[in-house]
């Protein structure tokens, strides 16, 4: 089984118990994962009271205090950063086999 890391975007807690886009939508991929294993997944996210009690089998949910959530996303983009300069990557443009949207110039007039 492949393992899988995800670091909360903001201060809402994952899976979304005060609700939130991007945490809904991340409580559903957790929810379909429960039912079909792919993978084995780690979610880091500020601590909140509603998360405990909530059990899943292939996700380990991390609460971390705020203050250190904020070290640990500071870190993590800190790594991105050096590896990018390593591979000689422009920091603006990021390779994916897929795109969900692509940046669009608004200065242009269509």
């Amino acid at each position: 089984m492949k393992k899988m890391a995800i670091v909360a975007p903001s201060d809402s807690p994952i899976p979304a118990v005060c609700g939130g886009a991007v945490e809904t939508l991340t409580t559903y991929f957790l929810t379909e994962n429960e039912k079909k294993p792919t993978f084995e997944i780690d979610v880091y996210c500020c601590c909140n009271k509603n998360l405990d009690g909530m059990l899943f089998n292939y996700t380990h949910i991390m609460q971390v205090q705020k203050p250190l959530f904020h070290k640990i996303i500071k870190m993590y983009c800190s790594i991105l950063n050096r590896l990018y300069t390593m591979l000689n990557i422009s920091k603006a443009r990021f390779y994916f086999d897929k795109h969900i949207a692509k940046s669009i110039d608004y200065s242009k007039k269509y």
